[in-house]
């Protein structure tokens, strides 16, 4: 069992449940996304954390349970992803400041909107480079 599949087990039910679907369309919409680097899994500030690595396209995603009855999914609080979350689906999605995005307890009538914000984060650096 990895690092990630233990600190599942600490979750309520509900949450590794919700959780694990996040992970699952991590994994998922990386492998569909072009320019999309190798995604690697980590706990920073023990936090389930996906990192994209050859190449370093995208921002760290972080996911975690938000100290209510629901997850959230963070991103670094230096770039403009919460603003571009906000602009595109700030009906769909409760915003917190410049990281936090909080995720329904439902996720399947958001999914698509949520593989569009992970696909934004996990391509952000590659994305930001192209503009330049």
């Amino acid at each position: 069992m990895n690092i990630i599949d233990q600190r599942l087990l600490d979750y309520a039910p509900a949450s590794k449940s919700a959780l694990a679907r996040v992970r699952a369309l991590v994994h998922d919409v990386a492998s569909q996304t072009p320019k999309c680097g190798q995604v690697v899994e980590a706990l920073k500030w023990n936090q389930i954390s996906f990192l994209t690595q050859k190449p370093k396209s995208g921002t760290t995603i972080r996911i975690d349970q938000n100290g209510s009855r629901s997850i959230s999914l963070y991103v670094h609080c230096t770039t403009n992803l919460v603003d571009q979350v906000r602009e595109l689906y700030g009906d769909t999605f409760d915003l917190v400041g410049t990281r936090e995005i909080v995720l329904p307890n439902h996720l399947e009538p958001v999914e698509a909107e949520l593989r569009h914000v992970i696909a934004l984060a996990l391509t952000y650096h590659q994305n930001k480079r192209a503009k330049l």
